[in-house]
C-alpha cells in the first residue's frame, strides 16, 4: 500500500529534492505539487493525498479562511485573518477536505516549529535536518494511518 504525498512549497528546488528522496523510498508516492495555499486546496480534491509536506512559508498561508466556502469547499480570502495564527486556517481547511490527513510542516526557521505544531501540524521538520529526520516523521505518519485503517 502506498502513502500518497502532496508537496506544498514555493521553492522548486525544495520540491525537487523532496520528490527525489521520496521516489527512492518504498511505500511513498508523490501525487502532486502546489506552490501556494490556494493551489494546495485545489490539489487536495484532485490528488486525494494521505499526507502533505507543507512549507510553512507557503504563500497565502495566513490568508485561507476555512469558514468561507464555494460549494462547500474552503477558499482563500483577500485579507489575512486576524483571529487565527498563520497556518491554522489552512490546516483547518485541509482537514475539512480530508479529516485523516497527516501534515508535516517544513521550514528553514526553527522558531516556526512551535507555531506549526500549535496550529495543528502532526510534525515539524527543519529543512536543514538530515533526510533521515524527514523519513522518521513520514514513518510516524504512516504508522498512524495504518492504526486508523486497522
Amino acid at each position: 500500500m502506498w502513502m500518497q504525498i502532496l508537496l506544498a512549497d514555493n521553492q522548486p528546488k525544495v520540491r525537487l529534492g523532496l520528490r527525489v528522496l521520496l521516489e527512492r523510498q518504498p511505500g511513498f508516492k508523490v501525487v502532486g505539487e502546489a506552490v501556494n495555499a490556494e493551489e494546495l486546496l485545489a490539489r487536495m480534491e484532485a490528488d486525494r493525498p494521505d499526507l502533505v509536506l507543507l512549507g510553512w512559508e507557503l504563500p497565502g498561508l495566513a490568508r485561507v479562511d476555512p469558514l468561507a466556502s464555494r460549494c462547500g469547499e474552503p477558499v482563500a480570502c483577500t485579507e489575512p485573518s486576524r483571529s487565527e495564527p498563520s497556518g491554522q486556517g489552512l490546516l483547518s481547511a485541509l482537514r475539512r477536505v480530508s479529516p485523516n490527513l497527516c501534515v508535516i510542516a517544513l521550514s528553514v526557521r526553527l522558531e516556526a516549529r512551535r507555531a506549526a505544531l500549535a496550529a495543528g501540524a502532526d510534525a515539524f521538520v527543519y529543512k536543514c535536518d538530515s533526510p533521515e529526520r524527514l523519513l522518521a516523521a513520514l514513518a510516524g505518519c504512516s504508522a498512524r494511518e495504518t492504526q486508523q485503517v486497522g
